[in-house]
């Protein structure tokens, strides 16, 4: 399914195989983030804005439910996963607080759960690979763990210059993490979370003032013919590029860039 939403506040959902709109909503809030999770197949997760703060909205096929608690300021992100058996959804914010939400047994309201670590900086992206831990990239470019069983953070190190995290992935065992000036980073979980490569730039050289080579999204891939796994990324100057350790990277655009629009 591919999901979107308009200027207009309209949600729709439509099928990739045939291509044809299932669905569509009309949404009464201002939507800022929407996400869907293949481990949740019947749920669209969105962020809300009013005014200053920012509320969860969790669509579901009999309805919509939203969270009672609002975050002060803007939702970063949000997470899926099952803990221990159970459907969490975690949520990142700009007031620096990372929340954690179940549902309740009938699936008509979000329970905010006790627990609640504040970050040193806020987290801009969440992944996980596990039931019981998660990994969230904060905007001064390190790393937060969080042992949900304990309810423990660990900060680690990251991204040099205090570089925002942009977008952050998780491959197998690796994650990879890019920044603001288009440098990408990929550590192995396996082996205490290290570096395994030296940190790819898609702008070698180039000293990012105006955050034209910020990494907004990436995906991993295989490319033939060999199928070597190599990495996709977009970002704000409207290109595409193909980066593989070892090799300078290929770019093609694809949008327009326009300063200051």
């Amino acid at each position: 399914m591919l999901f979107s939403v308009t200027s207009k506040q309209n949600l729709f959902i439509i099928d990739l195989d045939s291509m044809k709109e299932v669905n569509r909503r009309k949404l009464d809030k201002p939507t800022t983030l929407l996400k869907a999770f293949e481990a949740a197949p019947d749920m669209v997760f969105i962020a809300v804005q009013v005014g200053m703060q920012s509320f969860l909205q969790v669509i579901l096929p009999q309805g919509m439910i939203n969270s009672e608690e609002a975050h002060n300021g803007f939702i970063t992100d949000i997470h899926f996963m099952k803990w221990n058996g159970t459907d969490v959804v975690f949520t990142a914010c700009q007031d620096q607080n990372l929340r954690a939400f179940t549902f309740s047994s009938d699936k008509t309201k979000l329970e905010r759960q006790a627990i609640q670590p504040t970050s040193p900086s806020y987290a801009t992206k969440f992944v996980s690979n596990q039931d019981s831990f998660l990994i969230a990239a904060l905007r001064d470019g390190s790393f937060l763990g969080w042992n949900l069983n304990q309810n423990q953070v660990d900060k680690q190190p990251g991204h040099d210059m205090n570089k925002e995290i942009t977008s952050l992935l998780m491959h197998q065992t690796c994650v990879l993490s890019a920044d603001e000036g288009g440098v990408i980073q990929i550590r192995n979980l396996s082996e205490g979370f290290q570096q395994i490569v030296p940190p790819l730039s898609i702008s070698p050289g180039a000293l990012q003032t105006n955050q034209t080579h910020q990494v907004q999204s990436m995906i991993v891939m295989e490319f033939p013919p060999s199928n070597d796994p190599v990495i996709l990324t977009g970002s704000k100057n409207g290109l595409v590029q193909l980066v593989k350790p070892n090799l300078p990277p290929y770019q093609f655009g694809a949008h327009n860039y326009k300063p200051n629009q």
